[in-house]
């Protein structure tokens, strides 16, 4: 999803739609409202290279809710009006140079009635520079300037396993490297399996955000990456640039 917004207090303008078969003068007034905030990793997407990444806010079981005004709390700026957006959602850069952050969120409903405010679990934004460590198979750190801090862990051999143990976050991304002899990555949760991970690609990629995973609540994570299956070029190697966490 592209960014509605991309420039901080900048205001989007957007026509807003009457209401149909009813007569103004006999309507009830309506009260759009949220059950909350949420907050979401965007997969796929692209790390920067200063370490901003892009996450979704939307609006948890939206009622009568057709448009919605946005603000964002954070310790670096204070309290900033993002702009008025249609539809329950929309992206931002999350920056971790803000410190202390939340989003407050207004519903509107489509004859201009706005509900109470609902904020986001309040985070700080967390990027993380090689955070897995190998401890199986055949690994070790590869440098390059094209990778988020100049380096990435890189996994060599069918069966090899990396870890990364999270901070108490709500959200996390891993970004990867991909190339011709990229392989299938399966990503496991506290030794469940929660997916996969594709590094093939036909020619060589950087700061990929290839994965997400997200709680209700914050919770400490322990992320395993291990080397299952053969890419189209039949190799098995990986990429492990960074992680990004949205944490408390």
């Amino acid at each position: 999803m592209k960014l509605r917004n991309p420039i901080i207090g900048a205001v989007a303008s957007l026509a807003l739609a009457g209401s149909f078969g009813v007569s103004a003068a006999h309507a009830a007034p309506t009260v759009p409202s949220t059950g909350g905030t949420s907050l979401h990793m965007v997969s796929p997407s692209t790390l920067a290279s200063n370490g901003d990444f892009e996450i979704e806010i939307l609006a948890t079981h939206p009622v009568g809710m057709c448009d919605f005004y946005l603000y964002r709390y954070t310790s670096e700026f204070g309290y900033q009006y993002l702009g008025y957006y249609g539809g329950t959602n929309t992206d931002d850069l999350a920056s971790p140079s803000w410190g202390y952050t939340y989003y407050n969120m207004y519903p509107v409903d489509c004859s201009s009635n706005e509900g109470s405010y609902t904020q986001s679990p309040a985070f700080y934004v967390n990027n993380w520079d090689n955070p897995f460590s190998g401890y199986s198979g055949s690994y070790g750190t590869v440098y390059n300037s094209k990778f988020y801090g100049g380096s990435a862990l890189e996994l060599f051999s069918h069966g090899a396993g990396a870890e990364w143990n999270t901070d108490c976050d709500y959200n996390f991304s891993v970004t990867v490297g991909t190339g011709p002899s990229g392989g299938i990555g399966t990503v496991y949760l506290g030794g469940g399996k929660i997916g996969t991970i594709n590094f093939w690609s036909k020619k060589a990629g950087y700061k990929k955000i290839a994965f997400k995973y997200g709680y209700p609540s914050c919770e400490y994570s322990f992320v395993d990456v291990v080397m299952t299956g053969h890419g189209k070029g039949g190799g098995y190697d990986a990429w492990l640039d960074a992680g990004q966490e949205l944490y408390n």
